[in-house]
């Protein structure tokens, strides 16, 4: 690998945190202007801009001493009382903070593109195919570009929210997403919109994989690209659930030997619809969210387009083991409604409900695990419960609602009247 010194400005960093400490309002415009935990190359730096952005986040007033404690409490810091005077030492007014923004910010950009040049001169030491190559460094190139931010033209864009409605209106479209190929629940949804965060959410044993794996299938069907990440089930369970679905064959029957040759003859019929199908499982475990994110885009790259399907969110891995767990998974519904907004697509994420909630009572919001987060970032939240019972407790773009579905358990099989 090329040995090139990493583009770092220890001053702007040090910087634009001290300004934080000077007026905590100043975190809310680091955030709109596109600071995020990348734009700080020294890891004291993102430890200190993990805390400030938390204090922001639940209104908590915040000072020198009080992020000392922090750094201490969950980073187990040896001087931290230190590390923070050094910092706050940097600035003594915020008039300067945007400057320094948009030097840190140039900055990231530029270790970005350092990292896929170096990433490309290597590829081309290992011989790697050309194309496999180019894909590569475009991707490269378009991530090291996606923090870049402008002004929305509101002339432009207020125009094109006139003319997709004009156009709605004259092909009397039923609704502008991906449909669910339920009719009833496309009323409700209008289909699943761009840039949205999909909550699907239900009890052990309630049926939310397999109505996952139901709305997937209808999704493939209309011949979009979808991906399931599957953090509890392997891929051949999975399988065997998408397989029982479109043959219609209960797999349970074959302990007692019932399975005729007429029915495998429809598993496989079943087994080949599958291959011919855009779909793609992953069910590596400990994933993060970055990781999902990664593997995300280079799917929109390669296909244009693709349904992203997660099973579920509290199985994934958070980055920092030392924040509390309501703390990590509000950080991860965070990041993946961000990555369905800067990606303009859309996304079904499971969800567990909490333990001690009421296993006889309808769901609600306030059921969900950690939901705090989860009910701010969800476009949507719709909860299975019952007997095939489905509710639409959340609905950012329509209507919440309710409606029942015929559930074949053996068979994994969602079906409405």
């Amino acid at each position: 690998m090329i040995d090139i010194p990493t583009p770092y400005n220890k001053y702007a960093e040090e910087f634009i945190l001290a300004s934080t400490f000077l007026d905590d309002r100043v975190v809310g415009d680091l955030i709109a202007s596109g600071v995020s935990e990348d734009t700080f190359h020294k890891s004291i730096h993102q430890d200190v801009w993990r805390i400030v952005k938390q204090y922001y986040a639940e209104g908590t007033v915040f000072d020198e001493v009080g992020v000392a404690q922090e750094l201490n409490d969950r980073y187990d810091y040896a001087e931290p009382m230190a590390v923070v005077n050094q910092i706050s030492k940097a600035a003594e007014t915020t008039t300067s903070t945007s400057i320094y923004v948009k030097t840190c910010i140039d900055t990231e950009r530029r270790r970005k593109l350092l990292r896929a040049a170096i990433e490309c001169v290597d590829s081309v030491r290992k011989e790697m195919e050309p194309t496999e190559i180019q894909e590569k460094l475009s991707q490269a190139l378009q991530d090291s570009g996606q923090d870049i931010l402008s002004d929305a033209d509101i002339s432009t864009e207020s125009g094109k929210v006139i003319e997709d409605i004009r156009e709605r209106n004259s092909k009397q479209v039923k609704f502008i997403g991906i449909s669910t190929g339920f009719r009833l629940l496309d009323y409700y949804l209008g289909g699943y919109r761009p840039e949205t965060l999909n909550i699907l959410a239900g009890r052990p044993g309630a049926g939310k994989t397999s109505l996952a794996l139901q709305l997937a299938l209808n999704i493939l069907f209309q011949q979009i690209p979808v991906r399931i990440w599957s953090l509890e089930m392997s891929a051949e369970q999975l399988l065997a659930k998408l397989i029982a679905n479109l043959s219609e064959v209960d797999p349970n029957r074959s302990k007692d030997g019932l399975i005729t040759e007429a029915e495998f003859d429809l598993m496989e019929q079943a087994r080949y619809r599958l291959t011919k199908l855009p779909l793609f499982i992953s069910d590596a475990s400990h994933v993060t969210v970055d990781r999902i994110a990664a593997q995300h885009r280079r799917d929109l790259a390669k296909h244009g387009q693709c349904m992203l399907f997660i099973d579920y969110l509290q199985l994934i891995r958070s980055t920092d083991r030392k924040l509390s767990r309501e703390q990590q998974i509000s950080t991860m519904s965070r990041d993946l409604k961000c990555l369905f907004k800067d990606t303009k697509t859309q996304g079904i994420v499971l969800s567990q409900l909490n333990r001690n909630s009421d296993q006889s009572a309808e769901p609600k919001l306030s059921d969900l695990r950690e939901s705090g987060a989860i009910e701010q970032d969800a476009d949507t939240v719709m909860f299975i419960y019952g007997e095939g019972q489905v509710k639409l407790g959340k609905n950012r773009h329509g209507s919440e609602g309710k409606l029942t579905m015929n559930f074949n358990k053996p068979i994994s099989k969602f079906t409405t009247n």
